[in-house]
């Protein structure tokens, strides 16, 4: 069982550059997500991911028990097991 974490800023949305860093997954890959509607996203002349719907995203689509989610020194974080 090896833990990892996933540092989440401070805001509440995010955009698909973002997501994709913190996935370690292609824009492509993100777009997709969203087109497949795996990924809940609002288009504003771009597409932003609401926070709430990346963890979500996450814990059903990454097979993967949230552990914690909190915050610490005005960042958000997720610890899971994989």
């Amino acid at each position: 069982m090896v833990l990892k974490e996933i540092m989440l800023d401070d805001k509440e949305f995010y955009t698909i550059e973002e997501v994709a860093k913190l996935l370690r997954v292609s824009k492509k890959t993100i777009y997709r997500y969203i087109k497949d509607l795996k990924l809940k996203a609002i288009k504003t002349g771009k597409y932003l991911i609401k926070k709430s719907d990346l963890v979500e995203f996450i814990q059903d689509n990454y097979y993967v028990e949230i552990k914690k989610y909190g915050s610490f020194k005005n960042k958000n974080y997720l610890i899971y097991d994989d």
